[in-house]
């Protein structure tokens, strides 16, 4: 069974903040570019005037950095999951395959088929001779299908059954029975194989344990924005403290389009780059 094999990671990289943690997040550091602004003091001073820094800035990051490894291992445990239990994953009967091409970026993919954990399952064409003729298996050798659900099964045949055929002729009328009874039939089959193909990945995703490891995922993603919440409101009190906070605000998703844009959150996002630069340059 072919399918995109990694997971892309988030665990490494800063969490992205909301717009209202930006905001908040540029005044603190706005109001802590004194440190490296400030002119220098005496060389004279000693190491003992400097300030230390902010001991619940430290907490925060100590907590973000503990979430993050523990939100790459969940990730890790959940691909192991996925090796491990692949060769008991069922594909989803040809029947109840619909269009393909659900990997597309245009796709919606609301009911696309997957693996264990939730990532598009690319199918392997050529076997299957029911749901596609000959050219469109050699046109296509490897997609991903919309599956149809019991949901929506359940729907087409509640609307197939309150249909009344009509016809011009009586002939036309017979057609369009059969066609009604025909279409009723094929639902009533498809809300009985999706039935049974639901509840075997559902029962395969509990005992499999992939449902607790996307919980702790989830967790774990909780605690890294709760800590860089925390972060982007506390003030530090030294340059490192400083970092930390820049750090947060410019791996944002947010900053990048603030930094471009004109205006005050504009200039303020230029600012804090300004003197993140300058610091590195000292």
């Amino acid at each position: 069974m072919a399918n995109t094999k990694a997971i892309t990671s988030t665990a490494t990289t800063e969490p992205a903040l909301s717009r209202r943690q930006m905001l908040t997040g540029f005044a603190a550091t706005s109001a802590s570019v004194a440190v490296l602004a400030a002119p220098s003091p005496a060389k004279s001073a000693t190491a003992a005037a400097l300030p230390a820094e902010n001991p619940d800035l430290l907490q925060a990051h100590a907590q973000l950095l503990a979430a993050r490894a523990e939100y790459a291992e969940a990730e890790a445990a959940l691909e192991w999951l996925a090796d491990e239990w692949k060769h008991l994953w069922p594909l989803a009967p040809e029947d109840l395959l619909e269009g393909a091409h659900a990997e597309s970026r245009y796709a919606t993919r609301d009911n696309a088929e997957r693996d264990i954990i939730g990532r598009l399952l690319m199918r392997d064409t050529s076997v299957l001779t029911k749901r596609l003729n000959r050219r469109q298996r050699e046109a296509i050798r490897v997609t991903c299908f919309h599956l149809t659900t019991a949901e929506q099964a359940k729907e087409r045949l509640a609307d197939w059954e309150n249909h009344t055929p009509t016809g011009r002729t009586e002939k036309s009328l017979a057609r369009n029975q059969a066609f009604r009874t025909e279409m009723i039939q094929k639902y009533r089959e498809r809300l009985v194989l999706a039935q049974a193909y639901e509840a075997e990945t559902s029962r395969l995703r509990k005992v499999s344990g992939v449902n607790a490891a996307k919980e702790r995922i989830s967790d774990a993603k909780t605690k890294i924005d709760r800590a860089a919440s925390k972060i982007s409101r506390v003030p530090a009190f030294t340059p490192a403290g400083l970092a930390i906070k820049a750090k947060i605000l410019t791996a944002s998703p947010v900053f990048a389009l603030e930094i471009k844009s004109n205006g005050f959150l504009g200039d303020t996002a230029r600012l804090i780059q300004a003197v993140i630069d300058m610091a590195g340059r000292a």
